[in-house]
């Protein structure tokens, strides 16, 4: 996954999109350790590519459910994929 894996480029959904259609397949409990695998992955993305800083990481009091850390992460993720490739996603791609 590189920098530009973050946008479909008009021909695959956006990472965000990609990752919120798989999720939305499943249903898991809030707690399932899933939800955090999900979301340390995209932070680890987010601060590889310059998403996220530590210091600005450092700063979250901490979450309450591994679904709380997804979506966290998943928020930041659609912020930088929104800055570095404004575009509309198509309809029939988004959840």
């Amino acid at each position: 996954m590189g920098e530009d894996s973050i946008s479909g480029g008009g021909t695959h959904p956006d990472m965000d999109v990609r990752i919120e259609n798989l999720v939305a397949k499943m249903d898991l409990h809030e707690m399932d350790p899933l939800w955090g695998y999900l979301g340390v992955a995209v932070k680890l993305w987010l601060l590889v590519f310059g998403g996220l800083s530590i210091e600005e990481d450092m700063q979250h009091p901490g979450f309450g459910s591994y679904k709380e850390i997804y979506s966290f992460y998943m928020e930041k993720l659609k912020t930088v994929r929104q800055e570095r490739y404004p575009k509309i996603v198509k309809p029939d791609w988004d959840i």
